[in-house]
């Protein structure tokens, strides 16, 4: 599978906004104080992470963070399935902040992903007004989806 086709180019935020895909070479995730997860099940398995950079004065709440890594992930599998022929869906979504030991250690993780493996791995930004904010996502493949 070629993970760099699946992922999106970016979308509308409603009336809030847009989120753009920035240049997939650029993945460095220094803090991600948000992380929104979907796993992903069906004839493939993963997990889509969504990890938010904070940015002062930008507007982004919980809330509206969980709707943009739902609108990333849904899109990301819709095209996976649509590439592949495979059936896949999503669960619904875990936030993680931190302080959560679990945050902690995903961070960690999707951090040396992106590293090893850019392919599974963009940077997008949600852009309003003059605010941008920084969004990794990153698709961590099961080993039991791997043939």
């Amino acid at each position: 599978m070629e993970l760099h086709k699946i992922f999106p180019k970016g979308f509308e935020f409603f009336h809030l906004g847009h989120v753009e895909q920035k240049n997939p070479k650029a993945i460095t995730i220094a803090d991600a104080p948000l992380i929104v997860t979907f796993q992903l099940t069906g004839d493939d398995r993963g997990l889509c992470v969504a990890a938010f950079d904070t940015v002062s004065g930008s507007r982004l709440d919980e809330s509206m963070a969980t709707e943009m890594a739902n609108i990333l992930a849904s899109k990301f599998a819709t095209r996976m399935s649509d590439l592949t022929g495979e059936f896949v869906s999503l669960l619904p979504p875990e936030i993680l902040t931190q302080g959560d030991g679990r945050h902690r250690r995903l961070l960690a993780t999707i951090r040396n992903a992106a590293l090893a493996d850019g392919k599974c791995a963009r940077k997008y930004e949600y852009v309003r007004d003059k605010s941008r904010v920084p969004i990794h996502f990153v698709y961590l493949r099961s080993q039991e989806g791997l043939s």
